[in-house]
């Protein structure tokens, strides 16, 4: 069993992300969310890395990460363009550079390696020099 059958997208979250922990970067006019945590390890928001890609079907990607180290979940805000009151924090799932890798780098799309490549070589480490 993935680690991504044990999640509920509706699960509240009554933490809201500090200021720090919480960083968005664009990527051709797509925004990623990016959260750091205590450790300094870098968690991309998997719903912005899919938007990115413009990727409906997901599941061939995500099956691809399968060590529980690569995926957790992470507070958010989540909007809500049906019904603006309904938008708040809510988890979601993110990965590790090591889930990055294990998603994007088999898949056979030049826009995938695009992404990976401006996110290992340019969006990370400006975060870690920034930091």
């Amino acid at each position: 069993m993935t680690p991504f059958n044990s999640f509920d997208a509706r699960e509240p979250s009554a933490v809201r992300p500090i200021p720090r922990a919480s960083i968005k970067v664009h990527y051709l006019g797509r925004r990623i969310r990016i959260h750091e945590d205590e450790q300094g390890t870098f968690w991309l928001v998997l719903v912005d890395l899919f938007t990115a890609l413009q990727r409906t079907r997901t599941w061939p990607m995500r099956k691809r990460v399968r060590a529980a180290g690569q995926v957790k979940n992470v507070c958010a805000w989540i909007p809500n363009t049906v019904n603006p009151e309904a938008s708040g924090y809510r988890m979601v799932q993110a990965t590790n550079t090591e889930g990055l890798q294990a998603m994007l780098g088999l898949s056979g799309s030049a826009q995938a390696h695009d992404l990976l490549l401006w996110l290992t070589e340019d969006a990370l480490p400006g975060l870690r020099g920034a930091a």
